[in-house]
């Protein structure tokens, strides 16, 4: 997501509570909750969703990944099962 989005924008878009008294976007946020400077990697996690600063120009984060944890785990399940024991055994599932 852009890092430039005001923190009530994607709290509209994704169903979201997030609250800072010193920035109004979601990278100052994530800035705010790391207390430092990010880097590349750096994540932030609260509740089921999971902020990933995906790209750093100097101080100003510039690409900012959001995964929301309850979809991801869903699609983790998928994977389990479809590589469980019955893997090469495709023509028996039924979908």
């Amino acid at each position: 997501i852009d890092p430039e989005l005001r923190i009530d924008e994607v709290n509209d878009a994704f169903d979201l509570d997030l609250e800072s008294e010193n920035y109004d976007s979601i990278g100052g946020w994530v800035m705010e909750q790391l207390e430092r400077l990010p880097v590349e990697g750096d994540e932030v996690k609260r509740g089921k969703t999971l902020f990933i600063v995906k790209k750093m120009d100097k101080r100003k984060i510039e690409n900012l990944d959001l995964i929301l944890l309850e979809d991801q785990e869903e699609k983790e399940w998928e994977i389990t099962l479809f590589c469980g024991k019955n893997f090469f055994d495709l023509e028996n599932y039924y979908w």
